[in-house]
This record gives structure tokens, C-alpha cells and sequence, in this order.
């Protein structure tokens, strides 16, 4: 039951990161604290006294079936039943919780890869940084002068992006 609980709260928390609750966008920063978990009742998680007895429903052909495993199967179907509705409240407690605090859009990033030599590194960056990019990466490709650059570009600034850099780094 415990770890029918857990995996219900970790199932809930991955879906709200997924669609964050502003514009259905993925969020990332967030960290939610789950100070205390609370269950109504242990009705339906354990077996009750006639499961363990030999009674139980017939399978038609005159035996009985054992109610053990009749008991099993339904225990099965409560902690789906259970764990789905566990997921269905604490995403909404997420939320909800996370509706309490300040929320913010942040600026969509273009992720751009651009080769250049080692003469022109300089006045590649100098372009990056006028129009607020973020280097992630450089790496130098073996045998050559040629460096990969890797580096996020706010989409805003990305117009005109081109022609920039072919200005400043003579093509």
C-alpha cells in the first residue's frame, strides 16, 4: 500500500511538471515538499476473513473456487482503483500548490549548434553575447581548426541572427 502511495505521488508529480498549469508548458526549477501523506482508511487493501476460507464462488462446473485467489485478484483491482484516484488527488493538491506561489513565463530558447574556425571564435561569441545567447559548449573537432559551438538564443533575438554573424565574421 505504502509504495502504491509513493508511486502514485511520483506518477502525479511528473504529470504536472509535464503541463504546467499557466500555458500546458513543461516547467523545470520546481521542487515540491510533501510534509505529511494521509489515507482515509485501510478498507479494501487487506484480505477480509472470508477470503482465507474455502467458501467462495463456483466455477460452474459443481468445485469451489478458492476465495484466496478470488481475494488476490480483488486486492489487485483496489490498489488500481486506489492508486488511480491517489494520482487524480494529488495532482490536484500540485496544483494547486503550486497555483499559491508567484508563477512566470520564461523566454522560449533556440538551441543552435555553429561550426566556426579558431580566427573568428572571438567575434562569434562577441554576436552570442550582444543578442543575450548562452554558450553551453565548445569543442575543438580533432585534426582541424574547426570549433562546434553549442549555444541557447532567445527566439526574440534570433531575427536577423544570420546576417550578423555573417557580418561580424566575414561569412
Amino acid at each position: 500500500v505504502r509504495a502504491s502511495v509513493l508511486n502514485a505521488v511520483s506518477t502525479s508529480f511528473q504529470m504536472v511538471m509535464e503541463k504546467g498549469p499557466l500555458c500546458e508548458e513543461p516547467m523545470t526549477g520546481v521542487a515540491l515538499l510533501v510534509d505529511e501523506i494521509q489515507t482515509a482508511g485501510q478498507q479494501g487493501f487487506a484480505p477480509s476473513a472470508s477470503t482465507s476460507a474455502e467458501a467462495g464462488p463456483s466455477n460452474g462446473t459443481g468445485e469451489r473456487k478458492k476465495a484466496g485467489e478470488t481475494g488476490e485478484k480483488k486486492q489487485q483491482l483496489d490498489l488500481r482503483i486506489v492508486s488511480g484516484m491517489a494520482i487524480q488527488t494529488v495532482r490536484e493538491a500540485f496544483r494547486d500548490a503550486i497555483n499559491l506561489r508567484e508563477a512566470r513565463l520564461v523566454e522560449p530558447m533556440y538551441l543552435v549548434d555553429l561550426q566556426c574556425n579558431d580566427l573568428v571564435l572571438r567575434r562569434l561569441y562577441a554576436v552570442i553575447g550582444k543578442r543575450r545567447g548562452r554558450i553551453i559548449s565548445e569543442e575543438l573537432r580533432e585534426g582541424t581548426q574547426i570549433f562546434m559551438v553549442r549555444c541557447y538564443l532567445p527566439v526574440e533575438s534570433s531575427f536577423g541572427f544570420a546576417n550578423a554573424l555573417r557580418g561580424r565574421t566575414s561569412g
